[in-house]
């Protein structure tokens, strides 16, 4: 009998993540589906009694053998039962355990059956490998996912996972599956080491598979392996028993079930239960008092269910005792064995905020798999499907980890594949906690429908989003129902498909409309019906054009493509007349700044699906028109610029593996993983017959400069030389001992890099001479490598997650730097065109990014595909990259252009009342409502941390003329300086009473002047003492002054006031001439020109005003504004004025007071401040919407409409024949930018 009192097994870590189990000079290779989330214990918990010993509502795994007391019986008697199944050679091997929910099933085949296997093994079988898995809603992908790990050691075989699941769902000729027993036939040392398929939770097979043919395909694969007569494979499962009643659906499997093969758990033993709950304790050295357990006992025994509530129970008391708290005591502060569990979890939720209430709520309804005539289940849920578009991905993610802590673990979170799963700890849970009870018995009807919603969203999303998955009525009627009160709680996706279901209803209702509306003429009946239905087209135009405006201000971060679609389709509807009546004439109905947000984040110019798996390999020709892409497929597709298909090429490799186009753009060529190498023409017709070029694939191609010469290189280390006949030419030379991943050849053609798995790189000359000593820095493979533009520099990346440049001496520049986060795998590297940037990719945390020389990050990274990023490329301008999802099999297009808008800058909490530009233009300060001074570059990044020593609201800022000191006017009655580190300088100057609204410095930076609430103007030296002593303050203004201006020579100063009028002042504080009077409402905003000879003052009566110095109008009001003008600024020239209102709205006008160019629209709410850059290029405004915006000067020139049709003309051009959406934008642009 196994000795289960005195273990004597070891447990490590293996490579990929998952468990060795040795004992007695036997090993147990234990492959793990999932990898279940460290957390790391507090360390005042184990301080005085070490690690607790019990598992709370977690089951038991091959890692606790040691503390896994009270079943030895029974893992004997499991040990036995699958011995005789092997010995006697019964077929099929299965080992059903079966018992209720509760019943430690899943505890016993982990914690007791695999390290009992480790110390005997099986048929005298000294290794033996376990591959525990738990089914989910896709069976099959799990029982892939973890034979991929055995087969190769990889810890996330993505590739190999998609392989083996295709392999386990064909059927054959007879109808059954057999791809399990083929796989493991495959695996190394399968006879030395035979495979246990430990199926957990075998419930899940009919709980969460609603795809009856994959269901039955798993289980076919189970059966057929369990009975091949190599006996390579064994089964064990573990099933609820109310789930029996399912297993008739399968005969051959519910026979075994319902042999004598079973084991079914019993329930434990008085005896076997003290065991249980006494000795861990005894071992960790603080046994329990025979009192209490005698009451954990009597409260146990007998009830179903009762083990994990166990178990929590005792986690608890143990915390209890390293508290100093009597195990008695905290036994019955928790209300016993059941109450532990449920007061547990209502304890977090109290504790937990309103709003984090309610997320929670929502998580645990994810979490449930509601049963239909059988008990409610846990359900495996991927985190980001737990996440509603109202919420934030970190709160979810902090509720997670509250229920998820140490201390709590109701809620178990895991890493299946690229993703975070979590699921209920312990169907326990359901039973005991009534406030769980209570969110399910009053929504159940909506919790299935919802269920069905996201399942067929899910769906709609995987095919491509086509029209003919989306919802109509009778169902669209309900989901709308439903989304009314139920919005809030549906993911993005789920909202996507809401928004394109009813969308493509309403175009369908329109044009029934229509139809309706030509057959009405002649008679006053028919006109009548006409006139009802000209009504009805009028407004389902409208409520499309509506749906088109908010699907685009919805879209601007998550697709900004199909957000600038949507935009120019809502402004097409809205100018059409019909549309637009009873309005006469004048603006569309859709404001251009529709389209600002959606330009301002857009980089993606188009994405196309370019592999079923992944994308391995891409190369854009020398013109930049064709861009060639191949993957795992084991077809290579052209595209144009546009993202449109020019053809697909196929020559039967299994994965596409290398491309390169010739400089003269005349020929391609494309390496697989059978080591050829085919060459094609530009038009993608094949060249001559393919020609072996390495044993094994081959990794990367690429041509010489002149054209003459094709270099290749694989998994054999060997860099071949082929003319573009492809004969050999040159003599090979073996580059490393290892695989090489990538070559390059230098911009004069005289030297080759290669990158290894070695961890080197290397430079050779074209005979295959090393030029320097190997490259070493790098602690992984080398996964990729390129030259600058210029050939003076190597750039190399690879899977310790660093780029290296070196120079060709094979010194490194530089330091290294870190370009993924999480130090993930570099997985492709390139250099701009210009040679000034380097761009970079992950296969991990899906990102490509930008970088300067010195490794600083350029602009913000692209989230490019969803999973891993294996290849990009730079386009020959410079002005795109090209992407490859190593998962998605999708290439996105990432462009750049000449003219580019940067995102609004977000920071500020609450409105932003003043912005100004640097003396250099290269910082942009700002205040407002949250009290804080803010700073940033000119590319709009947050500089340090926020100044926060003001009180109240800042409502003015402005820089000193050597550009070193801020000066910040607040609602706390206080001026302030600062230095550029957002240091404040000295004490705050304090003299007016109330808010102080304006402040400015002197031209040569020694005075500081405020105006404020009090209807006074003050003057202050550096050093915060007021300045003259019988001027205190020019007291000429009635009510408070918003607005303060300084002559370029120092010596007058104008204001804006509550009374609407303009005062002129001298530095003595002497009225100079007569008020400036002409607005008819408070003067918000002043400023003077350059040369000091005009004024220009903004009003909440919607104008702005020209003035000369001896305070005459200049010509008329300056009219467009729809509300108060707040800002009011002179370009540094003197030519341009821009005006910011309430209206939202940034306006330019020139000297003579015409409007110039497009109004600025984008801010949704007030513009407070404005102001040109040095350069008069750039126009920097800020608003109540708590952004600040960049405006490029260009930008007025040209309008949002214009710019956003001739950015996206390519797009719009191949693919308006095929889509209304993109049809109604093209419409746009021919009517207003492309005439």
């Amino acid at each position: 009998m196994v000795d289960q009192s005195n273990r004597g097994i070891q447990i490590q870590e293996s490579a990929v993540g998952s468990a060795i189990v040795s004992g007695d000079g036997n090993t147990i290779y234990v492959i793990h589906q999932t990898t279940q989330q460290r957390q790391d214990v507090p360390a005042e918990a184990t301080a005085q009694l070490g690690p607790n010993p019990y598992k709370g509502l977690a089951a038991f795994t091959e890692q606790d053998g040691d503390r896994y007391f009270g079943r030895e019986a029974q893992v004997e008697r499991l040990w036995e039962r699958l011995q005789r199944l092997m010995e006697q050679s019964v077929v099929p091997r299965l080992l059903p355990i079966l018992g209720p929910s509760g019943s430690g099933k899943s505890s016993l085949a982990r914690a007791g059956l695999i390290p009992a296997l480790a110390q005997r093994p099986l048929l005298g079988k000294a290794k033996m490998r376990v591959a525990v898995l738990v089914p989910g809603s896709h069976p099959l992908e799990a029982l892939a996912g973890v034979l991929a790990k055995a087969a190769t050691q990889d810890p996330m075989p993505v590739t190999k996972t998609r392989e083996f699941a295709t392999e386990l769902g064909i059927a054959t000729p007879a109808g059954t599956h057999d791809g399990l027993r083929r796989i493991a036939s495959l695996i190394p040392h399968i006879q030395d080491a035979p495979l246990v398929v430990l199926v957990d939770q075998f419930e899940e097979v009919y709980s969460l598979c609603k795809d009856a043919e994959e269901r039955q395909a798993f289980i076919d694969n189970l059966l057929t392996a369990a009975q091949d007569p190599n006996a390579q494979v064994s089964v064990v499962l573990t099933l609820r028993s109310d789930f029996l009643g399912e297993t008739q659906r399968h005969p051959g499997l519910n026979q075994i079930i319902g042999s004598d093969q079973s084991v079914i758990v019993p329930a434990m033993t008085t005896e076997e239960l003290r065991r249980a709950i006494a000795e861990p304790a005894k071992r960790a050295g603080h046994p329990l008092d025979e009192a209490t357990i005698d009451l954990l006992v009597t409260d146990t025994e007998g009830r179903e269910g009762a083990l994990p509530l166990l178990q929590f129970a005792l986690s608890r008391i143990w915390e209890g005792l390293g508290q100093g708290v009597a195990p008695a005591e905290t036994y019955r502060q928790m209300g016993g064995v059941g109450g532990a569990l449920a007061g547990k979890a209502q304890d977090i939720y109290d504790h937990l905020s309103p709003a984090e209430q309610e997320t929670a709520r929502r998580i645990f309804i994810g979490l449930v798999q509601l049963g239909e005539g059988t008990r409610d289940t846990r359900r495996r849920t991927p985190v980001e499907n737990l996440i509603a578009s109202q919420d934030s991905p970190e709160v979810v993610k902090q509720v997670l980890a509250r229920f998820s802590s140490p201390g709590a673990r109701l809620v178990t979170l895991a890493s299946q594949g690229n993703q975070d799963v979590a699921e209920v700890t312990h169907e326990a849970l359901f039973g005991h906690w009534q406030q769980l009870n209570e969110w399910l018995d009053s929504s159940r009807d909506d919790i299935r429908f919802q269920r069905r919603l996201e399942a067929a969203a899910d769906y709609w999303h995987d095919q491509g989003r086509p029209a003919g998955l989306l919802w109509r009525p009778p169902d669209l009627d309900l989901l709308r129902t439903f989304a009314k009160t139920h919005a809030a709680n549906l993911t993005q996706r789920c909202l996507d498909f809401f928004y394109a279901s009813d969308r493509a209803q309403q175009r369908e209702q329109r044009w029934k409309q229509l139809r309706i509306a030509g057959l009405a003429a002649g008679l006053v009946l028919t006109t009548s019906l006409s006139t009802f239905a000209g009504y009805q087209v009028w407004r389902a135009e409208r409520r499309q054009m509506q749906l088109y405006e908010a699907t685009s201000r919805s879209l601007f971060e998550s697709d900004p493509l199909a957000s600038m679609v949507n935009g120019l389709a809502a402004i097409s509807l809205g100018q059409n007349p019909l549309v637009k009546l009873p309005r006469v004439g004048g603006d569309g109905l859709v404001s251009p700044s529709v389209l600002d947000l959606a330009n301002r984040h857009a980089r993606l110019n188009w994405t196309m699906t370019g592999d079923q798996y992944g994308i391995r390999a891409l190369a854009f020709s020398p013109d930049g028109e064709i861009l060639a892409s191949g993957g795992d497929e084991g077809t290579l597709r052209l595209w144009d610029r546009q993202g449109q298909p020019l053809g697909q090429l196929s020559y039967g490799y299994r994965e596409v593996r290398a491309l390169a186009f010739s400089p003269d753009g005349e020929i391609l060529i494309s390496g697989g993983d059978d080591g050829t190498v085919q060459i094609w023409s530009r038009e993608g017709q094949p060249i001559d017959e393919p020609f072996m070029a390495h044993e094994g694939g081959v990794n990367s191609l690429a041509f010489s400069p002149d054209g003459e010469t094709i270099i290749s290189t694989g998994t054999d280390g060997i860099v071949q030389f082929w003319n573009s006949q492809g004969e050999s030419i040159n003599q090979p030379f073996t580059a490393h001992e290892d695989i090489v991943f990538h070559l390059a050849f230098s911009p004069d053609g005289n030297v080759i890099a290669t990158g290894s798995n070695d961890n080197t790189v290397r430079l050779w000359n074209r005979q295959g001479q090393p030029l320097s000593q190997p490259l070493t820095g790098h602690r992984g493979a080398v996964w990729a490598v390129a030259f600058s533009p210029d050939g003076k520099m190597v750039v190399s990346g690879g899977e310790d997650g660093t780029v290296r440049l070196w120079n060709l001496e094979g010194q490194p520049i530089g330091e290294p730097f870190i370009a993924h986060e999480g130090n993930t795998g570099v997985s492709s590297v390139a250099f701009s065109p210009d040679g000034e940037a380097i761009i970079t990719s992950s296969l991990i945390d899906n990102m490509v990014r930008r970088w300067t020389l010195e490794g600083q990050p350029i602009g913000e990274p692209f989230l490019a595909h969803e999973g891993g990023v294996h290849t990009l490329v730079v386009s020959p301008d410079g002005k795109a990259i090209a992407s490859g999802g190593y998962e998605d099999g999708k290439i996105r297009m990432w462009t750049y252009q000449d003219q580019s808008v940067i995102a609004p800058l977000s920071g500020h909490q609450g409105m932003v009342n003043a912005v100004a530009f640097s003396p250099d233009g290269n910082t942009i300060a700002s205040g407002g409502e949250d009290s804080t001074v803010r700073l940033w570059d000119s590319q709009g990044r947050l500089l340090g941390e926020s100044s926060t020593s003001h009180r109240g609201i800042i409502y003015s800022i402005a820089f000193s003329p050597d550009g070193t000191t801020l000066a910040s006017a607040s609602g706390d009655g206080s001026i302030r300086l600062w230095n550029l580190e957002g240091q404040p300088i000295g004490e705050p100057f304090t003299g007016h009473i109330g808010w102080v609204f304006a402040v400015a410095f002197s031209p040569d930076g020694e005075v500081i002047f405020s105006g404020g609430e009090d209807g006074t103007l003050r003057l202050w030296d550096r050093q915060g003492q007021p300045i003259g002593e019988a001027f205190e303050a020019f007291t000429g203004h009635k009510g408070g002054v918003f607005a303060i201006a300084i002559s370029p020579d120092g010596t007058t100063i104008a204001s804006g006031s509550e009374a609407g009028t303009v005062h002129l002042w001298d530095r003595q504080g002497q009225p100079i001439g007569n008020p400036l009077q002409g607005h008819r409402g408070w003067v918000l905003a002043v400023d003077f020109s350059p040369d000091g000879e005009t004024i220009v003052s903004g009003s909440e009566d919607g104008t702005v005003r020209l003035w000369n110095r001896q305070g005459q109008p200049i010509g008329n009001p300056l009219q467009g504004h729809q509300n108060n003008v707040s800002s009011v600024a002179f370009s540094p020239d003197g030519q341009t004025i821009v005006s910011g209102d309430w209206d939202g709205t940034v306006r330019l006008w020139d000297r003579n007071g015409q409007p110039f160019g497009h109004p600025l629209v984008g801010h949704n709410s007030p513009v407070y401040s404005v102001a040109f850059s040095p350069d008069g290029q750039t126009i920097v405004s800020s608003s109540e919407d708590g952004t600040i915006r960049l405006w490029p000067l260009w930008l007025a020139e040209q309008g949002w409409v214009n710019y956003t049709c001739n950015r996206i003309r390519g797009y719009l051009v191949a693919r308006s024949a095929t889509d209304e959406t993109i049809r109604l934008a093209r419409r746009t642009c021919e009517r207003s930018a492309w005439r």
